[in-house]
């Protein structure tokens, strides 16, 4: 895929192959996380998505993922065979085993799609085109504002991080912009990410 074809995409299949040459695998996990958590899922799958993100993390080893792992195989046993719900949970399966998927063959509605772009989009930013922050834009403000975004998942203050960062200095478009976009944010948002010095 060339960055063209990138920026004009609209199939996460196609994204998502991306993610085994373009990414660490903390950031497959955490995309995985986020593509699942766009499509409806069964509240007994949460305290697994948490638990994966802290593995992703390094806050946990493996063997702690192995009640969340037998959760989200039993929820998923109990779902209809291709529908949106059982592609999110072999999706967050995924991201606990840390096995490959193919998933091309899941089944997501458009409107599922759409979101799933927006996440990929999110995590990834533009993988063609990487973007190096200035040290004198991360002020104790800037850090404070980014740690806690990705501590509490609070992406409503999106916002505020691209103020901070402006005030800071920063004139980069691509990093104003996305911190000021409506639509998903995901734990491994590209902006936050870089602002924390995370990969």
């Amino acid at each position: 895929m060339t960055e063209a074809e990138w920026i004009a995409c609209n199939e996460p299949a196609q994204m998502y192959e991306l993610l085994g040459v373009k990414v660490t695998e903390r950031k497959r996990r955490l995309c995985e996380c986020g593509l699942a958590q766009s499509t409806w899922i069964d509240r007994r799958c949460l305290p697994a998505i948490r638990s994966i993100e802290g593995f992703a993390d390094g806050h946990m080893d493996a063997s702690q993922l192995a009640d969340h792992i037998r959760t989200l195989r039993s929820v998923r046993s109990r779902v209809p065979r291709q529908c949106e719900e059982e592609s999110a949970i072999s999706l967050l399966l995924a991201a606990a085993t840390g096995c490959s998927l193919s998933f091309s063959y899941m089944t997501f509605g458009p409107d599922t799609k759409a979101r799933q772009l927006a996440v990929i989009r999110d995590i990834l930013g533009n993988p063609f085109c990487p973007i190096t922050l200035d040290s004198e834009w991360l002020t104790l403000t800037v850090l404070r504002l980014a740690n806690h975004i990705y501590d509490n998942r609070d992406f409503s203050t999106m916002p505020i991080l691209a103020d901070a960062l402006q005030d800071a200095g920063c004139d980069n478009e691509d990093i104003l912009n996305h911190c000021r976009q409506p639509g998903e944010h995901v734990r491994g948002c590209w902006v936050v990410d870089l602002v924390l010095g995370k990969s």
